[in-house]
């Protein structure tokens, strides 16, 4: 009896049912990465390079503890602070914690020990499940020069029956050239005339800075697939048309794109309607506050040069017409290359003044944050509420970004920035997510 034991034990060995060896790759460090790391490391990711298995990760296992130790990585910028706890968690936060961090100093330290082979967990899915539409153009757009460029593609998602959106994913093929992307739906009664002013169906229209339609979702560079909970959904009309504005940011080189858009659509009706809320950029008054360097007209969305730490304020109303509440599911922050920060935040009718985001700023890193939560228990805001959004930059050298907004302006040293479109201007824009009940 003794004999078949220890020969069970020693095939369970062989077959690898050992307890994890703490401190290996297959021990407790593969977890980590895969479920903290790998949906950008991964081949064929967004990242510059694989930490999906144990043979990428130990050869870039000194790049990641420094990116992680300087706080780089994973690229998760909402913040609790002192006057800005969320009453809510993040979905999907890949913050590590203490305890994991040093788990992967002491792997990288003990020179990366592989352990015994087992299996890890599968890596986040950073894709859209289940698109049923692809929107592709007929004619790639040639991106060149030195100038930001906006151009505009429209799209037939031959919709011929009431439908519900429940989520889209934007594929640019040459996302070193794409600053960001735009959704919008554009209603059935604007289709002949948008299809006229935007030269047809699949093409590009170049100087389109403003494309028409109602916005669903904002690409930016390191963000996912628009992902709507259950039971939330975005209604669509027969005849529906989707447009989606390309904002192409060529630095003097050559680039074809021909940027796709999947999309999933349903057609059981959801309990909850999401629309996205544009609040922020703001020029100057009623919504933009007096802030440090205004000129003696007023409020002025000036970044002075050679400023470290440049502060603006916009408070927002609501429209008055809305006689619905809404709840916030998501803040998307946005700025361009000289932000460091931004706040946002609703001021209720009592006098709550609930802060929404807290927020540091990676423009290379820029996603969406939603919040882990029941739906009816998101934050409220309607027709009384008041959106205040603070955006901080660094307009001197002490920023290392300043060197590629001047290489691109071709200076060499900062100037006075303003609100604008181009990677050269500057933004303080917060996009919310919201929902509705049907």
């Amino acid at each position: 009896m003794s004999a078949r034991l220890a020969l069970v034990c020693i095939l369970a060995s062989a077959c690898g049912t050992e307890p994890p060896q703490p401190g290996t790759w297959y021990g407790d460090v593969g977890a980590i990465v895969r479920t903290k790391c790998a949906g950008c490391h991964r081949p064929g990711g967004i990242a510059p390079f694989s930490l999906h298995d144990y043979a990428d990760a130990v050869e870039e296992m000194r790049r990641m503890i420094d990116a992680v130790d300087k706080g780089i990585m994973p690229p998760f910028s909402a913040n609790d602070t002192p006057d800005c706890v969320p009453r809510h968690r993040w979905r999907g936060d890949p913050r590590l914690t203490d305890a994991e961090k040093q788990t992967l100093r002491d792997w990288v330290a003990a020179d990366g020990p592989e352990g015994l082979v087992r299996d890890l967990p599968d890596v986040p899915s950073t894709t859209l499940e289940g698109s049923n539409v692809e929107l592709v153009p007929a004619q790639p757009f040639e991106s060149s020069g030195t100038r930001d460029q906006f151009v505009c593609f429209l799209f037939d998602p031959a919709v011929t029956h009431e439908q519900w959106l429940t989520g889209s994913q934007v594929f640019p093929t040459a996302p070193e050239f794409v600053h960001h992307v735009n959704v919008d739906l554009v209603p059935p009664g604007d289709a002949e005339a948008t299809i006229a002013a935007l030269g047809g169906i699949g093409v590009p229209k170049t100087q389109c800075d403003n494309p028409p339609g109602l916005p669903i979702q904002s690409w930016l560079p390191g963000n996912p697939a628009l992902v709507l909970p259950k039971d939330v959904g975005i209604p669509i009309e027969p005849g529906t048309l989707v447009a989606i504005q390309v904002h192409y940011h060529p630095a003097g080189g050559i680039g074809t794109d021909a940027t796709s858009v999947s999309l999933r659509l349903s057609d059981d009706k959801p309990a909850w309607n999401y629309e996205l809320g544009v609040y922020g950029n703001a020029a100057g008054p009623p919504n933009l506050q007096p802030g440090p360097g205004d000129p003696a007209s007023g409020p002025a969305f000036i970044i002075p040069a050679n400023s470290p730490d440049h502060v603006e304020t916009m408070i927002m109303t609501h429209r008055a017409d809305l006689s619905r509440e809404l709840r916030v599911l998501s803040v998307t922050p946005h700025m361009h290359l000289l932000g460091t920060y931004q706040r946002a935040s609703v001021l209720h009718a009592n006098g709550d003044d609930e802060c929404l985001i807290d927020s540091g700023w990676n423009f290379d890193w820029q996603r969406s944050y939603t919040y882990d939560a029941d739906l009816d228990e998101l934050p409220l805001f309607d027709a009384s509420s008041k959106v205040t959004v603070t955006c901080r930059w660094d307009n001197s050298f002490s920023n290392p970004n300043l060197p590629r907004l001047l290489y691109d302006k071709g200076l060499a040293a900062p100037y006075d920035v303003r609100l604008g479109l181009t990677t050269a201007d500057e933004m303080c824009l917060a996009d919310f997510g919201v929902v509705t009940p049907n």
